[in-house]
């Protein structure tokens, strides 16, 4: 863990990650924990030796995540979205899903019947089931949504596997979540599927506080990156896609040969796919346009 500087006292002193590592030196070891808090999903070794177990959980909050009044099927799309977007992240599959709910006493039955219903018709698309839950009343709306999938040992994508000359992707289009994708997002779990059992993925995430933090805890402060402004602008406002987050996209490097991923990408999904950037030795992130290369600034969506 380490070490944070005295005077921060409160939740509010710290930033999302200074909690993340803090909280992860209360994890114990075990023999057959694969991978623990830091990555998309935790791993675990299980009995059979072709897959290994994949656990992953999501809070979906009114007033942070979603606002007062939203419709009822974004906001399942949203809740569920989030979830299943773990398991693409790390080419897993999603099983099964546990819903603890947070609900006021005075909210309709008929639109919370719809917030599940839109969980549901998400879930059957990976033939994904809920199977338990907890319910509390709370004055505001909250899901915290427990998932477990599985992935084939060989082919499960972890964070830490960069390396230098690797090309950076990511699907679809950054940047629009100020335009509602943020609610609206599809969910990449067939295509994070594929990444990985063609083996084009060599480390990947997906894209929740912004395209540079995002890209920052990938590379790990072990390596930098090159990102490509003439890629990235036909998207959306450059400073949108770098920053604003909550897009959902899957973000990956590659060694693939980009015409080789793109053709048999093209073949398999209609939704976009990018090279962005590649993977440098030096542990900055830039952004190269006709006007030079210039650092970027590592921030994004701050959950605290």
């Amino acid at each position: 863990m380490k070490k944070y500087l005295n005077n921060k006292l409160l939740i509010k002193d710290f930033k999302e990650d200074e909690i993340t590592d803090i909280l992860s030196s209360y994890q114990s070891s075990r023999n057959n924990l694969i991978k623990g808090i830091g990555d998309d999903c935790a791993v675990v070794n299980n009995e059979n030796n072709d897959e290994y177990s994949v656990y992953t959980s999501d809070a979906t909050i009114e007033g942070v995540h979603f606002n007062f009044g939203e419709s009822p099927e974004r906001i399942g799309n949203k809740a569920i979205g989030r979830v299943l977007s773990d398991f693409a992240a790390m080419g897993a599959r999603p099983r099964w899903v546990l819903i603890n709910l947070s609900i006021p006493q005075d909210y309709k039955m008929d639109d919370l019947k719809i917030i599940y219903s839109s969980i549901q018709n998400k879930l059957d698309q990976y033939e994904c089931s809920i199977v338990g839950g907890d319910l509390t009343k709370s004055n505001t709306l909250g899901f915290n949504i427990f998932g477990a999938g599985i992935a084939k040992y060989q082919n499960i994508i972890y964070r830490d596997n960069v390396n230098i000359n690797q090309k950076i992707w990511c699907t679809g289009q950054l940047g629009l979540s100020a335009y509602g994708k943020h609610l609206d997002f599809p969910s990449r779990v067939e295509e994070g599927l594929w990444l990985s059992e063609f083996c084009h993925a060599k480390s990947m995430i997906d894209i929740t506080d912004g395209l540079v933090i995002d890209l920052n805890r990938l590379l790990n402060n072990k390596f930098g990156a090159i990102l490509y402004a003439d890629a990235l602008e036909k998207m959306s406002n450059i400073e949108n896609v770098l920053y604003n987050g909550e897009d959902y996209e899957l973000l990956f490097t590659s060694c693939s040969l980009p015409d080789i991923l793109l053709n048999s990408w093209k073949q398999k999904f209609p939704c976009e796919l990018t090279c962005i950037g590649h993977v440098i030795e030096e542990s900055n992130i830039y952004l190269k346009s006709d006007r030079g290369i210039n650092l970027l600034e590592v921030k994004g969506y701050e959950h605290f």
